[in-house]
C-alpha cells in the first residue's frame, strides 16, 4: 500500500514542482545564451542588459523553487490529510505509518531533486567557464589543505555537515507534518493554530541552538590548537545530529498519535 500512496503523492505534486524546476533550468540556459552573446559582441549594451535581467530572474526563480517546494509539500498534506480530501483519505486502508512515510519519502526526494537541479543549472551557466583540469586542480589543492591543515579532523568536520543538513532536512519535514497536525486540533482556526505551533517549536529550537552556540564558544576558547578547535567543532556537530534524530523521532511519534487517536475533519 505504501508504494500506492507514494505513486499518488508523487502525482499530485509532481506538476507544480517539475514547472519550478523547468523555470529554473531555462533561465540558466538563457544565463548562458547572454553570457555567450556579451562575451560575442562588439556593442554589448542590449547584450548586458538581458544578461543582468536573466540573471535576476534565475537567482529570484532559485529562491521560489527551494521556498515553492515546501509550500507545495505543506499544502499538501494539510489538504489530504485535514480538508475535504480527508474524509476519502481516511476511508483508505492504510495506517497513519504509511501516510507519514509516504509525504516524507516524496518530500525528502523533491527537496533533494531541488538540490540537484540547483547544481544542473550552475553547471549550465558556468560551463566552458573552467575546464575539468582547472576543477581537478583545485580539488586537489583543498585536499592538501586539508592534510596540512589536520586532515583527519576537517575530513571528520566536512562529513558531519553534510550529515547536519541531512537530518536538518529529515527533521524539519517530520516537524512541518506534526505542527499542522497539532494546529488541525482547533478545527475552528487552523490556520492560526497551526502559525502559533509554528512559532512555538521554532522558539524552542533557536533556544537549543542559541544553548549550543554559548556552550559550544565556550569549548572554542579553551582550546589553543587549530586540531583541538575541529576536534571541540566535531563534537558540536555530532551534537547536533543527534538533536536532530530526537527532534524527529519525537515529531514522528507526536503526527502518528495525532493522525491515530486525534484527527478532525470537521
Amino acid at each position: 500500500m505504501l508504494r500506492k500512496l507514494l505513486k499518488y503523492e508523487f502525482k499530485h505534486t509532481a506538476k507544480d514542482i517539475l514547472s519550478l524546476f523547468g523555470v529554473v533550468i531555462i533561465l540558466s540556459v538563457l544565463v548562458k545564451i547572454s553570457m555567450l552573446t556579451t562575451a560575442n559582441t562588439d556593442n554589448s549594451t542590449v547584450a548586458e542588459y538581458l544578461l543582468g535581467m536573466f540573471m535576476f530572474l534565475f537567482i529570484l526563480s532559485m529562491g521560489i523553487m527551494f521556498v515553492g517546494v515546501w509550500v507545495i509539500l505543506i499544502i499538501r498534506f494539510y489538504k489530504n490529510m485535514y480538508s475535504d480530501e480527508g474524509y476519502l483519505t481516511a476511508t483508505l486502508p492504510v495506517t497513519a505509518t504509511e501516510h507519514i512515510f509516504s509525504k516524507f519519502i516524496t518530500g525528502f526526494t523533491w527537496v533533494m531533486a531541488s538540490a540537484v537541479v540547483c547544481v544542473v543549472s550552475f553547471l549550465i551557466i558556468f560551463i566552458g567557464e573552467f575546464s575539468l583540469n582547472d576543477m581537478w586542480q583545485a580539488i586537489t589543492s583543498v585536499v592538501s589543505d586539508m592534510r596540512a591543515f589536520g586532515y583527519p579532523s576537517l575530513t571528520m568536520c566536512c562529513i558531519l555537515i553534510l550529515v547536519n543538513m541531512f537530518v536538518a532536512i529529515i527533521q524539519f519535514l517530520l516537524a512541518m507534518q506534526m505542527i499542522i497536525a497539532i494546529g488541525a486540533c482547533w478545527p475552528t482556526s487552523r490556520i492560526w493554530a497551526t502559525i502559533l505551533t509554528f512559532i512555538i517549536y521554532t522558539a524552542v529550537i533557536e533556544i537549543s541552538n542559541f544553548i549550543q552556540l554559548i556552550f559550544g564558544g565556550v569549548s572554542m576558547f579553551t582550546v589553543t590548537t587549530p586540531e583541538d578547535m575541529l576536534t571541540t567543532l566535531n563534537g558540536i556537530l555530532w551534537i547536533n545530529v543527534f538533536v536532530f534524530i530526537i527532534l524527529s523521532v519525537a515529531s514522528f511519534f507526536v503526527t502518528r498519535w495525532l493522525l491515530s487517536k486525534k484527527i478532525n475533519l470537521a
